[in-house]
């Protein structure tokens, strides 16, 4: 029962965290709100629901391959912040919302699935942190309500 607990309080504790903290996703949410109004940027907020599945995958085997090569880490960290520098050049470039009838659908769930996978954070979180504790001993039934508190937590904070 203590396990339970304490996958329970930790996927809140870290969800909550992820969810406010300042990042690529958040500025995107924040831009893709003010452009596109609020569901635009509820489609944002709930990227990590599509685009975490292969980054936990991905981060878990990099993590066993090259775990030892600061070079290939920092070369990911790298190629993320020039895809960060790229969307913030893109907002700088922005012209102003104008009021009209017909606007076409923004691609901000694409965008957010972009932004997400180049972002080195949600890698670093679950090779550093979120693969561990759902592979620690321990029942598959924590390790769900860790991972359930966690998305429910880091998706409501972004909402």
């Amino acid at each position: 029962m203590q396990d339970l607990i304490t996958s329970i309080t930790t996927g809140i504790a870290l969800g909550l965290s992820a969810g406010f903290a300042p990042g690529p996703l958040t500025t995107l949410l924040l831009a893709e709100t003010l452009r596109h109004g609020r569901t635009a940027g509820m489609r944002i907020a709930c990227v990590p629901l599509f685009s975490d599945l292969p980054v936990v995958l991905l981060s878990v085997g990099l993590l066993v391959r090259v775990a030892h090569l600061d070079t290939v880490l920092g070369g990911i960290s790298l190629a993320g912040a020039a895809f960060v520098a790229y969307l913030a050049v893109d907002n700088l470039r922005a012209a102003p919302p104008t009021p009209s009838t017909h606007r076409t659908p923004p691609s901000s769930l694409v965008r957010g699935v972009l932004t997400n996978w180049a972002n080195p954070h949600p890698y670093l979180f679950w090779v550093a942190v979120g693969a561990p504790l759902i592979i620690r001993p321990g029942s598959r039934l924590a390790a769900a309500l860790f991972i359930l508190c966690f998305y429910a937590c880091l998706v409501g904070a972004k909402l």
